[in-house]
């Protein structure tokens, strides 16, 4: 299964980014093989609006069939559930590599709902536009 992973780096020893939208990469992983490549997510995370949305763009054209990430909006979980991409919630303080182990195993929760609301959202969440450069 492909599964895109939100990253704070671009490696498997990342910690998974608490923002869907504006985290600075998403890691691509292959669960039947353990491959897994990065991809850049910069310009996103530092655009004045509709990160959710262009995020969600990104990882459909990526042919995910999940999303490991800490929080979603309502614009981005609108996209990926019309696109049938299921959702999961990672822990704050979980690694890429952990959150995906966590995935095969069945142990992270299905998330249904957004987590944080539009822009009001995104700063409750502690996430920021300039979250990418400070991290």
């Amino acid at each position: 299964m492909k599964v895109v992973v939100s990253a704070q780096r671009d490696r498997m020893d990342s910690l998974v980014d608490p923002c869907f939208g504006r985290a600075p990469w998403f890691l691509i992983v292959d669960t039947e093989t353990g491959d897994w490549e990065a991809h850049d997510n910069a310009d996103n995370a530092s655009a004045r609006g509709r990160a959710g949305v262009r995020a969600g763009d990104a990882v459909t054209s990526y042919g995910a069939e999940a999303v490991i990430t800490v929080n979603i909006g309502p614009h981005a979980l609108k996209l990926l559930d019309a696109a049938a991409i299921r959702l999961y919630r990672a822990r704050r303080d979980m690694h890429v590599r952990e959150a995906v182990e966590a995935f095969d195993s069945g142990d992270l929760e299905l998330m249904q709902t957004q987590t944080v609301s539009g822009r009001i959202g995104v700063r409750q969440s502690g996430c920021t536009m300039n979250q990418a450069a400070t991290v």
